[in-house]
């Protein structure tokens, strides 16, 4: 069952590979192809989430589960927080992109559109990462 937000992050991976194949520029291109990747990562685990009607089912955990649950849940807590880190460094980059292009007059239109959607990205992640926290928190 695909969900609303597994779909839309279906289109955006779609839309950044399709930038991708069309811009002139290889600078773009390379990092349109990781976002793409990103975003259709995204949209796998999400839709491997269980919906709420299959959670509402779910007998209560014994201890032991949920000893494993936590386990599961802090091995992927570090990649969550490279995903962060990762998308930190990459919105910095593009940022440094769009004032180096300013600075030469150019057009900064496509630079700023992937900018967006690497900001996006980095919300997500950081959401992500927090929902996380918050489960090992409780």
């Amino acid at each position: 069952m695909t969900s609303g937000l597994g779909a839309e992050y279906r289109r955006r991976a779609q839309a950044c590979l399709d930038a991708a194949h069309t811009t002139q520029s290889e600078p773009m291109r390379v990092a349109l192809l990781p976002l793409a990747e990103d975003w259709q990562r995204m949209a796998e685990s999400w839709d491997d989430r269980p919906t709420a009607q299959q959670q509402q089912v779910q007998p209560h955990r014994p201890p032991i589960k949920e000893a494993m649950d936590r386990q599961m849940l802090a091995q992927h807590l570090l990649p969550a927080e490279a995903r962060v880190a990762n998308g930190d460094w990459r919105v910095e980059k593009q940022r440094r992109l769009i004032a180096r292009l300013e600075r030469d007059g150019q057009d900064t239109s496509e630079a700023r559109m992937l900018l967006a959607e690497l900001e996006e990205t980095r919300k997500l992640h950081i959401a992500g990462r927090d929902r996380l926290l918050r489960e090992l928190g409780k």
